[in-house]
């Protein structure tokens, strides 16, 4: 992708750009894991969970006790606190390691800010990722980090983008977004100014693909691409003022 302009700030989206999102079936193995701990039938557990995936998102279950809690009770369980608090310590042991991310993602974040470039994310999740995110790698590398969990909507829902910009201290028109393309965040980061550019973490069959687009809806998208972050990184030279024009990305 030639003739690729500088923004002022780069801000990434997470699953499935900088680390994968995770297959259903690992997915759907934990949950039927916690409904073990929980006392519940495993396969309508996880069923809910799947089920939930947009109100967790949007912090409607509350905290992951709370939501395990209420997906429980939902089933007709009652379980006692200790149940809880292992089903959720082996969730977020879970969510650790995914969290984990490559050490080709993690140079590329370093070159960019080594050059100078705020960096933000906004993520859809749920409460587990806000809730070790200091604890990650990740985390020291971003001078930003907006949660739908925390924010009460998902993207694309303009707010999110706009809170990232203005936390970085930029205008829209001044951020490069970065994105595998669910939920319509690449045209929704349009919408609000700021150019886009599609990364996709990796190349899934399309049972996987199927999935995340149950998940997250459809990724249509016919601008500018790139295939890894490290690329991303050695096509963006030092970034350019706020006060500069931004000229539309190479398609």
């Amino acid at each position: 992708m030639s003739g690729f302009n500088h923004p002022s700030a780069v801000v990434f989206d997470l699953n499935d750009t900088l680390i994968s999102g995770g297959e259903r079936g690992l997915r759907d193995a934990l949950s039927r894991a916690a409904a073990r701990d929980l006392g519940v039938d495993p396969e309508a557990f996880a069923g809910a969970v799947r089920d939930s995936f947009d109100a967790r998102c949007r912090g409607a279950l509350g905290d992951l006790y709370e939501t395990y809690s209420r997906l429980a009770e939902g089933l007709g369980a009652h379980p006692d606190p200790a149940a809880v608090r292992t089903a959720v310590a082996r969730r977020l042991h879970f969510e650790r390691g995914r969290l984990i991310p490559s050490p080709q993602v993690l140079e590329a974040l370093d070159r960019l800010r080594g050059k100078g470039y705020r960096l933000g994310l906004i993520s859809d999740c749920s409460a587990e990722t806000p809730a070790i995110w200091h604890e990650t790698a990740l985390a020291e590398r971003f001078d930003v980090a907006v949660f739908s969990w925390e924010r009460g909507v998902r993207k694309p829902d303009p707010s999110l983008y706009l809170a990232a910009a203005a936390a970085l201290g930029v205008a829209a028109q001044d951020c490069l977004y970065v994105g595998d393309g669910a939920s319509d965040e690449l045209a929704g980061a349009e919408r609000v100014g700021m150019r886009a550019l599609r990364l996709e973490f990796e190349v899934v069959d399309a049972a996987t693909q199927a999935d995340r687009c149950e998940l997250y809806g459809a990724r249509a998208w016919d601008g500018p691409a790139v295939e890894d972050v490290g690329e991303l990184a050695a096509l963006l030279g030092a970034p350019r003022s706020p006060s500069d024009p931004m000229p539309v990305p190479g398609r």
